[in-house]
């Protein structure tokens, strides 16, 4: 019989001592992964799941731009990208330019 504490996406597994053990179903976007001393399975959330796109931004000479990334902490990847939205210099509008990139 299957326990009354069971819920649709748990996962069941053998513990070392080969007794059933159930894991409860993670949440959206998390996987499914070992435990650090290999004993169980464990849920995890991947980094880089969230992400923030301004959208076209204007740029000015000697402006500059802030954003709201609503993103909740300090994003660990960033990448900045030109995109050209007037063909000129042998760039075609829609182009766009990886002008940095920052990794923390």
């Amino acid at each position: 019989p299957i326990p009354g504490s069971t819920a649709a996406g748990d996962v069941e597994y053998y513990t070392a001592a080969k007794v059933l053990a159930r894991l409860a179903i993670g949440i959206a976007g998390q996987v499914l992964q070992v435990n650090a001393g290999a004993t169980a399975p464990q849920w995890a959330t991947l980094p880089f799941t969230k992400s923030y796109d301004s959208g076209n931004q204007t740029i000015t000479a000697g402006g500059s731009l802030t954003l709201a990334h609503g993103l909740g902490s300090q994003p660990k990847l960033i990448l900045a990208y030109l995109k050209c939205v007037t063909g000129e210099q042998n760039y075609t509008a829609g182009d766009e330019l990886l002008i940095g990139g920052n990794v923390q």
